[in-house]
């Protein structure tokens, strides 16, 4: 389904999905309904790493067709464990409004596919899910090329919701040279030990019962080793409810980040459990898009 897309890269978009959809699977999830009402659109490419087409939601700035001349910032979503791209939902309903009232510059969000839906973003050990590898090294990069983007670090952000707060926290830090806004909503900041302790089937699943690896890809890791990449450069934030039972967990993240001198957002939003729509609907000040315009409104303009 093609939607709001320029005349520029129509015919480019209608080659390339109908090649991917004619081979769908679970790395290509149907478009659903509420999505769509939105302006959501979905679309996939075809992946050299996984051999079959890969999937992607894809929302477009109501102003995209209007000047050919502008290039967008662009944020990659991530869902939570057993979710679905559907999950941008959340933060596209509110974008339209938030643009009107200049709490943040237009950008594009691309909504991300893990075939399993409990990878925690990174590649499975056993290379049968590659997710990471997708985004990093294909995603990206045919995002970049099939839309009007601003190709730059600066204007790229990684986020996430619970399992994809996780993903975000750690692509966003393993990968410093590629995204510059990180946000972890709710995040599933488990360590090694205690996805072996707690999560014993995405241990199992994921890293093949090795805490070594485990304990390499993991946003606790990462993040102290690449601190002077990401200090000063890297606009962060992290917001969790209240009543939601990973609340320390992203405490004791903040903690951490507060130790490496990583300056970021950090908030605990009121009578809030484990649940994203009701995250930004109650917002403790501002908007939820404030962090967008500090991260890409004054560079978006040039």
């Amino acid at each position: 389904m093609l939607r709001r897309t320029s005349c520029g890269v129509v015919a480019l978009l209608l080659l390339s999905t109908l090649s991917a959809w004619s081979q769908s699977g679970r790395w290509a999830p149907e478009l659903d309904d509420a999505s769509a009402a939105l302006g959501i659109s979905r679309h996939a490419f075809d992946s050299r790493l996984v051999g079959e087409p890969v999937g992607y939601y894809l929302y477009l700035p109501q102003d995209y067709d209007d000047n050919d001349d502008i290039r967008y910032p662009v944020v990659y979503w991530l869902h939570g464990l057993g979710g679905s791209p559907a999950s941008a939902q959340a933060i596209v309903k509110r974008m339209p409004d938030a643009i009107r009232r200049g709490e943040t510059p237009p950008f594009i969000v691309v909504s991300c596919t893990d075939k399993t839906s409990r990878t925690m973003w990174t590649d499975a050990k056993d290379g049968s899910v590659p997710v990471e590898s997708v985004i990093v090294n294909e995603l990206i990069a045919h995002i970049d090329a099939t839309y009007r983007t601003r190709a730059e670090r600066s204007f790229r952000g990684v986020g996430g919701f619970s399992m994809g707060g996780f993903g975000a926290a750690y692509l966003g830090f393993k990968y410093p040279d590629v995204f510059g806004a990180v946000s972890i909503f709710a995040g599933a900041l488990h360590s090694a030990e205690s996805l072996r302790d707690n999560r014993r089937g995405i241990f199992d699943g994921v890293y093949d019962g090795d805490l070594g690896l485990a304990t390499r890809l993991s946003p606790w890791t990462v993040v102290v080793d690449n601190a002077s990449e990401i200090r000063d450069r890297t606009h962060v934030r992290i917001f969790v409810g209240s009543e939601d039972g990973l609340l320390e967990r992203n405490r004791h993240y903040h903690e951490l980040l507060d130790q490496l001198g990583i300056e970021h957002d950090w908030g605990v939003v009121p009578n809030v459990g484990h649940q994203m729509d009701p995250l930004l609907a109650s917002w403790p000040k501002g908007s939820p898009f404030d962090f967008y315009q500090a991260a890409f409104g004054a560079l978006a303009t040039r």
